[in-house]
């Protein structure tokens, strides 16, 4: 990519900081258009467009420093996609605020949004020059020229061009739909390159020169897309830094990307996503030995951040026989010097993969020149500038270097940009002669970067290829200490050990830089030990890797016996059972022990209580005690307090105790409560009468019975008892004898023969049936009979009256001695049975 296209081009990410509050518009260019994200508790996160309108844009447009008065701002809905939390929603604002957290809002994370509603703002409309109608993301496509909007006929245009049109609105990539339009056409055979940033800036006819119709004014669909790599890794068979098959890490696994157009522009992206250096990055062929892609059709302009920010299809499986091979150079600039004569020669560097020239100018000096031999490798005690090695080709790369001569490397010292010598030409081409004692060295291990284990030793020796006299002395310089020795030995203990490592030999030197690899440093955020969570609640813990080297990395989480990966753990509508230990390791590879942090979620939830008795009706007689526990069955935290509702009265304590009366019948219920909520456990109560289940005085016995009856079982006995307490009283009643008994004249006879009426057994089944009278009770009157005469006679009539008579007076007597005998145990102490029937 150009120089000019790379000062004009940005990915943008513009953000401002007010009262400890940032936002940031994330677009792809940086023209005041894009998603608004704000920044909370260490993270970025969206903001839903529910009630976002023109005074929210204008506040965050004054936040952002770009608002601008008689402007308005506008709101972009459903504006889509971004990643990670949803911070805000529900804003609402006046207009005046300074921040966006001045105004009202949800708290932070709640919300009932989608990333498909992230919001999005155009802090200046009248700065757009293309727009699409009806609506922001789809329509017809306008342009504006002198003044006025027209419309762009579909002759030649494509993807790219659709895309360099939505790149500018906000978004991803873009893809051509059909549309029609009576407006004048402005542009016609549109061809532009992912470099363009608008229209206009790209080929086409004169303005206003078309051969198309109405039928061929085109229209643009937008898109972005939810998908996010999460990290990129370079895999070589000879371990070689910066250079390998490029795979990228999607959806819980790595992937390779196919080889159409992927060029330069997104070879300089992935490596700046890798952290590597990123001049004269490239791409190339290689033949793919998986079955497996995952990426394709990948387009940069070259300053995007990572990949993600570049136009792509989604990611989706594939095959490819090619994948893409990057090349990421050493961050140490290569120099050499051209002519026939070691130690000498011009001054020439390689950028963007192309060697060029430096110029003289007023400010290459001796210490200039020192610097190139440093570079250079060369042995030298004096160096000095010349131009006798005559003028180079191609391009003038530096100019107006300036350097203290302690500088490893020309790019350390002020120079104007790359490529920027307007005033120099190839007559200034520089040379430098680095002249003294013929000495060369090299360090062993060979290589510009030694990596090393966090803990591991390093031993890298001095090597004198040659020398003029024997070599006696060796000086280290390693983060500013000097050491002596020809190998410099050393446990690398601390990560500050990263550095530079060079050795000198009279005046000259070798030098590598030892890059320090360590495991991922973790912690959760949530970043408790303990992790609260409501049940029915969703859980998400990140986990953030605070520091590693390389920063490359895969997320793999275990909770309760399961395991998932990627960085974010997240549990819909957590359940009692989600309650446990929740891990996360961070590996970075190289066999390096991955980080690890841990958690312990605890799952909160109200009470679960039932009362002791377990029964809907609780029966007591009035004037006994009802007495009811609310049992806790389960509840997290425990429970903080218990309350009883009874018929309007309010008590509280875990036990319910009362005497009750007839007026205590109804509902009784137990709520009890936890920092979580309340549940609630009820029954009823029947207050029963206790002469309903003893009867009356003159059939009870002397034992006083109390009887509580719970439950159905004690109905039934109830019934039982009723049905026989009838049942005797029906029995008295027919006994009863007359009010006034007749006289009889043979009163004492009778009474003799009623006490044997009374104490008769029954006849023999084997006596004579002729003492019988139809009541085996009755044999008395046969001999009455024969006593008094025949028995026919009226005489026996009389007597047997008289018989029945009597024996229904023996009976009251009878009845009446019971009844004195009861009255003087009334007053005796009775013994009371509880019968308690569940």
């Amino acid at each position: 990519m150009t120089k000019w296209a790379a000062a004009y081009i940005l990915l943008a990410s513009v953000s401002c900081s007010v009262f400890g509050q940032t936002i940031r518009l994330v677009s792809p260019l940086d023209n005041g258009v894009g998603r608004l994200e704000v920044y909370y508790n260490g993270t970025w996160g969206s903001v839903c467009d529910d009630g976002f309108g023109t005074n929210e844009a204008k506040v965050a447009c004054r936040q952002l420093g770009r608002y601008k008065s008689g402007i308005i701002p506008r709101a972009i809905e459903t504006f889509g996609y971004g990643g990670g939390r949803i911070w805000l929603d529900d804003v609402s604002c006046s207009g005046s605020e300074s921040s966006l957290v001045s105004c009202s809002h949800n708290p932070w994370g709640v919300n009932n949004c989608g990333h498909s509603e992230d919001v999005g703002i155009i802090c200046d409309p009248s700065d757009m020059t293309m727009k699409l109608t009806p609506g922001y993301k789809r329509g017809l496509l306008q342009v504006l020229h002198s003044g006025s909007w027209g419309t762009v006929c579909d002759d030649y245009f494509g993807e790219v061009e659709a895309s360099v049109v939505c790149r500018a609105l906000g978004y991803q990539r873009g893809m051509v739909i059909d549309e029609s339009s009576s407006l004048r056409m402005w542009l016609d055979d549109v061809q532009c390159t992912f470099q363009n940033t608008d229209l206009k800036d790209c080929k086409h006819r004169p303005w206003g020169t078309d051969n198309c119709g109405d039928s061929e004014a085109v229209g643009v669909e937008c898109s972005s897309f939810p998908e996010e790599i999460t990290a990129a890794r370079l895999v070589s068979t000879t371990n070689t830094p910066g250079e390998g098959v490029l795979e990228l890490y999607y959806s819980g696994r790595w992937g390779r990307v196919h080889y159409t157009g992927f060029g330069a522009e997104e070879a300089t992206v992935a490596c700046r996503m890798m952290g590597f250096n990123t001049d004269a990055a490239h791409a190339s062929l290689s033949i793919n030995l998986l079955s497996e892609t995952l990426f394709d059709k990948v387009r940069c302009v070259g300053t995007e951040l990572t990949l993600n920010d570049c136009l792509h299809y989604p990611w989706d499986n594939g095959t490819a026989w090619m994948v893409i091979r990057v090349h990421c150079p050493s961050a140490n600039l290569q120099i050499r010097l051209n002519s026939t004569t070691p130690g000498r020669g011009r001054v020439e560097v390689l950028h963007n993969n192309v060697w060029g020239t430096v110029c003289r100018g007023s400010s290459f000096s001796s210490q200039e020149a020192q610097v190139v031999c440093k570079m250079a490798n060369l042995p030298w005690t004096t160096a000095f500038v010349t131009t006798s090695y005559g003028p180079g080709e191609g391009f003038i790369w530096l100019s107006n270097v300036d350097c203290t001569g302690t500088e490893t490397s020309l790019d350390e010292c002020s120079h104007s940009s790359w490529g920027t010598a307007p005033k120099c030409s190839h007559n200034s081409d520089v040379g430098v002669v680095c002249g003294g004692d013929s000495v060369s060295i090299h360090l062993q291990p060979p290589g510009s970067v030694l990596n090393v284990l966090l803990g591991q030793p390093i031993s890298v020796k001095c090597v004198v290829d040659y020398s003029n006299s024997p070599v006696t002395s060796f000086r280290w310089t390693h983060n500013g200490r000097s050491y002596s020795g020809q190998t410099f030995s050393r446990t690398m203990m601390l990560k500050s050990d990263s550095g530079n490592l060079t050795c000198n030999v009279a005046n000259v030197r070798a030098s590598t830089r030892i890059n320090l690899w360590y495991p991922p440093q973790v912690h959760l955020e949530p970043g408790n030990d303990t992790i609260d969570v409501g049940v029915g609640d969703d859980l998400r813990v990140q986990c953030v890797v605070d520091d590693a080297n390389p920063t490359t990395y895969t997320f793999r989480w275990s909770h309760n016996g399961d395991t998932s990966i990627g960085n974010t753990f997240h549990i819909q509508n957590v359940t009692k059972s989600d309650r446990g230990q929740l891990s996360c390791t961070a590996d970075n590879g190289h066999m390096m022990t991955p980080g690890w942090a841990d958690a312990t979620i605890n799952v909160k939830y109200p009470p679960e209580i039932h009362l002791s008795t377990r029964q809907n009706v609780i029966s007591v007689i009035a004037g006994n005690v009802v007495e009811v526990e609310c049992v806790v069955d389960d509840a997290n935290p425990a429970v903080t307090s218990y309350m009883w509702r009874h018929n309007g009265d309010i008590s509280s304590g875990q036990t319910f105790l009362k005497h009750v009366s007839s007026s205590d019948l109804g509902n009784l219920s137990c709520s009890a409560t936890n920092e979580q909520g309340t549940s609630t456990v009820q029954t009823s109560i029947v207050v029963l009468k206790a002469s309903s289940l003893i009867g009356d005085d003159d059939t009870i016995s002397k034992n006083k019975v109390t009887v509580i009856v719970t439950g159905s079982a004690g109905i039934v006995i109830i019934i039982i008892l009723i049905i026989i307490i009838i049942y005797q009283r029906g029995r008295m009643t027919t006994a009863k004898p007359d009010d006034k008994p007749e006289e009889n004249p043979q009163r004492e006879n009778v009474a003799r023969r009623r006490e044997n009426y009374v104490t008769m057994e029954r006849p023999n089944a084997g006596a004579d049936p002729a003492h019988v009278y139809g009541n085996p009770g009755f044999e008395g009157e046969e001999n009455t009979r024969q006593e008094q005469g025949t028995a026919s006679g009226p005489s026996s009539f009389n007597i047997q009256i008289g018989m029945n008579k009597k024996t229904r007076g023996a009976k009251r007597e009878v009845k009446e001695r019971n009844i004195r005998k009861a009255r003087r145990h009334k007053n005796e102490n009775a013994y009371e049975n509880t019968i308690v029937i569940n």
